[in-house]
């Protein structure tokens, strides 16, 4: 089994889960302020968290994020492959990935994700050879919002009323996709002014659009 690198930044070091991550990680997400804004329910045992970690985490795209001082996961940050909402040809799909995140709430406000998913656009860009990063999130997520923009990502289509599945039978909202390509990203060097060395991986669906003129799929 190939596992994730390990990656630093400034203040973090993005690692591969560990079983023994279990007990953190449900503490961290056993808190229902967290799981229902990234769509899936908020995890009720230490064994669901590490039933999670082993099948769910245990990818060389998906990183626990750590304090460079404690070990201790206070979140995920990663890659997956790209939601349906993105409507990416299949013979282009494994040139782009899906960033996701969450951070335990008391680490909220500290900048953490966005220092975090810098480094795994970098990662995805240079390592992974990816020509595209989507981010999508339910159009009234602000912090997801924030953190898109604050990434570079742009808006570039709305997808209504999807069901999200991990939240219940009758669980629909919009969702914003928005996208970074990897020759947006090259043009944005202050995002990688932060970033420490890489560490020891064109066609797109959607039409791209400014902001102004986002794409509505209803």
């Amino acid at each position: 089994m190939q596992h994730a690198p390990k990656l630093t930044t400034e203040r973090l070091i993005l690692r591969a889960w560990q079983d023994s991550d279990a007990e953190a990680l449900y503490t961290a997400a056993s808190n229902p302020e967290i799981g229902p804004l990234a769509g899936w329910m908020p995890h009720t045992s230490v064994a669901q968290s590490a039933q999670i970690i082993d099948t769910i985490f245990n990818k060389p795209t998906i990183f626990a994020i750590t304090l460079k001082n404690d070990d201790t996961p206070i979140g995920c940050v990663g890659l997956k492959p790209c939601s349906p909402e993105c409507k990416l040809p299949q013979e282009s799909s494994n040139q782009h990935m899906e960033l996701g995140y969450w951070l335990a709430q008391g680490y909220w406000g500290q900048g953490i994700i966005p220092e975090a998913a810098e480094r795994v656009l970098q990662y995805g860009f240079e390592e992974l050879n990816l020509q595209a990063i989507w981010g999508v999130h339910e159009v009234g997520n602000r912090r997801s919002r924030r953190v898109m923009e604050k990434l570079g990502m742009q808006r570039v289509a709305i997808a209504p009323h999807i069901k999200i599945d991990l939240l219940g039978d009758d669980v629909y909202w919009d969702e914003a996709i928005n996208r970074i390509t990897r020759q947006e990203w090259e043009a944005e060097p202050q995002l990688r002014d932060r970033l420490e060395a890489p560490s020891e991986a064109h066609v797109l669906a959607v039409p791209y659009v400014q902001p102004e003129g986002i794409v509505n799929y209803e």
